[in-house]
């Protein structure tokens, strides 16, 4: 969902009176619940000029939400605003998740409210969740409160929450596309800061699969491509373990992308395809002339290992075509391709490879 367009409130009706003298429904009002509150709030608007320091902090489990939360996450900037002009501390009153009146205003896009409540007092301001205002506008794609908010000096593009991901990284993460570009137009925001798993936005964008966003990110000349997470992961070998072709053709049009990166086993892009299925992108990758086919990983197995295993024929035919002298490797557990394709019962691939294998001897011989 976008921002709710609230820029010029509507007033409502404020001249309404009620025939119950306002002392007695101040005294309800102190012993009401906040959902109770914001009732008689809406039909009776001048009950939010006479409401006591008290009753403006009364808390609603189980969240722990006070009438100014209430008001701030539906929107009523009018009411907000007459509590707000008398004790602006409101503002900074956290519910049980650490949530301020400033953070739901961000949440759910009402920009004026952000704009009432916002103060350099609240600009670095978390939650329980170590979320900042932005971070929040970002997850939820709150695209004009994130305009607001980047515009102001002291907002730190690059707060991290507890999951050490920054806006950037969360507007990546829930693929909020609008919100991403904001963030690139500030020169400030830094491209190849990684969460705790070691992800950069572009590692989480190779997990997600949105190609557009991937475009985005390496239009910034400093984006890594080849930023290694926790498992030394790069961002290519991500793509073509989650089957993002899409993705994959973005990066390999990058001349310092590394094709021929190692994971924690030693697989590379191309053995991580076939092992996973992804035949389109094992194609791709087979494309770039860069892309080694006779790597090893540490069980010391061959792409042409996995695609015989796999039975992917059309991908065994490819490797054998550049390499025949594959057919015959042996891995640590004494596997041939041969043996491979046997096992997995391809009578065609197992034929295919035996008629390589003895073509290979011959002409070695």
């Amino acid at each position: 969902m976008s921002d709710q367009n609230d820029e010029h409130p509507q007033k409502n009706n404020m001249g309404h009176r009620s025939r119950i003298p306002f002392e007695i429904i101040l005294y309800i009002v102190g012993y009401s619940g906040v959902g109770e509150q914001f009732l008689l709030f809406k039909a009776l608007p001048d009950l939010a000029q006479l409401c006591t320091y008290r009753q403006t902090r009364i808390k609603e489990k189980p969240n722990d939400d006070t009438i100014s939360h209430i008001l701030a996450r539906e929107g009523e900037y009018l009411l907000l605003y007459q509590l707000f002009i008398r004790d602006q501390s409101l503002a900074e009153i956290p519910n049980a998740a650490g949530d301020t009146p400033l953070f739901l205003a961000a949440k759910c896009g009402h920009v004026p409210i952000v704009k009432m409540l916002f103060s350099d007092r609240l600009a670095q301001r978390t939650n329980f969740h170590g979320e900042t205002a932005l971070s929040i506008a970002a997850e939820h794609n709150r695209v004009k409160v994130v305009d607001f908010l980047i515009a102001q000096k002291n907002v730190n593009l690059n707060a991290c929450d507890f999951a050490q991901d920054t806006p950037l990284a969360v507007a990546v993460k829930h693929g909020n596309t609008e919100v991403v570009k904001k963030l690139l137009k500030c020169p400030n925001c830094e491209m190849n800061l990684k969460n705790r798993a070691g992800d950069s936005p572009l590692s989480l964008v190779a997990q997600s699969g949105v190609g557009t966003l991937c475009d985005l990110l390496l239009r910034r000349q400093e984006t890594d491509p080849n930023s290694p997470d926790n498992r030394h992961r790069t961002p290519l070998d991500l793509a073509a373990r989650f089957g993002h072709d899409s993705v994959v053709v973005v990066l390999l049009k990058r001349s310092d992308i590394n094709v021929n990166s190692r994971d924690d086993c030693g697989d590379t892009p191309l053995s991580v395809a076939i092992i996973y299925g992804h035949r389109r992108v094992a194609v791709h990758l087979l494309e770039s002339q860069k892309v080694l086919i006779n790597t090893v990983n540490h069980f010391n197995s061959t792409p042409l290992h996995y695609a015989a295993a796999k039975v992917q024929g059309s991908l065994v035919d490819i490797l054998i075509k550049r390499d025949a002298s594959l057919a015959r490797f042996m891995n640590n557990a004494g596997g041939t391709p041969v043996s491979l394709a046997r096992k997995s019962g391809s009578k065609r691939i197992t034929e295919k490879l035996i008629e390589v294998t003895e073509i290979y001897i011959q002409e070695s011989s």
